[in-house]
Protein backbone atom coordinates (compact mmCIF):
# COMPACT_ATOMS: atom_id res chain seq x y z
CA UNK A 1 0.00 0.00 0.00
CA UNK A 2 2.88 2.45 0.80
CA UNK A 3 4.58 1.59 -2.19
CA UNK A 4 1.63 2.17 -4.17
CA UNK A 5 1.62 5.31 -2.98
CA UNK A 6 4.55 6.48 -3.85
CA UNK A 7 4.62 5.59 -7.07
CA UNK A 8 1.15 7.46 -7.84
CA UNK A 9 2.82 10.52 -6.07
CA UNK A 10 5.94 10.16 -8.03
CA UNK A 11 4.39 9.71 -11.13
CA UNK A 12 5.49 6.11 -12.19
CA UNK A 13 6.58 4.88 -15.17
CA UNK A 14 5.56 2.18 -17.66
CA UNK A 15 8.18 -0.49 -15.41
CA UNK A 16 6.46 -0.25 -12.16
CA UNK A 17 3.54 -2.14 -10.99
CA UNK A 18 1.44 0.67 -8.98
CA UNK A 19 -1.82 -0.79 -8.98
CA UNK A 20 -3.71 -3.76 -6.43
CA UNK A 21 -1.10 -6.30 -8.92
CA UNK A 22 1.67 -5.41 -7.08
CA UNK A 23 0.73 -6.79 -3.80
CA UNK A 24 0.52 -10.45 -5.84
CA UNK A 25 4.28 -10.32 -6.65
CA UNK A 26 4.53 -11.08 -2.97
CA UNK A 27 2.54 -13.90 -2.97
CA UNK A 28 3.79 -15.46 -6.02
CA UNK A 29 7.64 -14.80 -4.42
CA UNK A 30 6.26 -17.03 -1.44
CA UNK A 31 4.53 -19.55 -3.53
CA UNK A 32 7.62 -19.91 -6.02
CA UNK A 33 9.92 -20.24 -2.84
CA UNK A 34 8.00 -22.64 -1.02
CA UNK A 35 6.80 -24.80 -3.87
CA UNK A 36 9.32 -24.08 -6.62
CA UNK A 37 8.29 -22.71 -9.93
CA UNK A 38 5.94 -25.48 -10.34
CA UNK A 39 3.46 -25.09 -7.64
CA UNK A 40 3.18 -21.61 -9.32
CA UNK A 41 2.28 -22.91 -12.65
CA UNK A 42 0.00 -25.56 -11.01
CA UNK A 43 -1.23 -22.53 -8.92
CA UNK A 44 -1.97 -20.44 -12.71
CA UNK A 45 -2.96 -23.65 -14.41
CA UNK A 46 -6.25 -24.45 -11.86
CA UNK A 47 -7.10 -21.14 -11.86
CA UNK A 48 -7.25 -20.78 -14.96
CA UNK A 49 -9.44 -23.93 -15.44
CA UNK A 50 -11.40 -22.19 -12.61
CA UNK A 51 -12.29 -19.11 -14.84
CA UNK A 52 -12.75 -20.98 -17.86
CA UNK A 53 -15.28 -23.76 -16.14
CA UNK A 54 -17.06 -20.30 -14.43
CA UNK A 55 -17.32 -18.74 -17.98
CA UNK A 56 -19.16 -22.02 -19.73
CA UNK A 57 -21.17 -22.93 -16.33
CA UNK A 58 -22.20 -18.63 -17.30
CA UNK A 59 -21.86 -18.64 -13.76
CA UNK A 60 -21.16 -14.86 -14.13
CA UNK A 61 -24.64 -13.96 -14.40
CA UNK A 62 -24.99 -14.85 -10.66
CA UNK A 63 -22.64 -11.66 -10.27
CA UNK A 64 -26.08 -9.49 -9.93
CA UNK A 65 -27.32 -11.36 -6.94
CA UNK A 66 -24.53 -9.97 -4.89
CA UNK A 67 -25.22 -6.46 -3.38
CA UNK A 68 -22.64 -3.57 -3.90
CA UNK A 69 -20.89 -2.00 -1.39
Amino acid sequence: MIGGFIVSLLGGSRFQIGGPAGAFIVLVSLTAQRHGVDGVILATSMAGMFLIAGGLLRLGTYINSFPIL
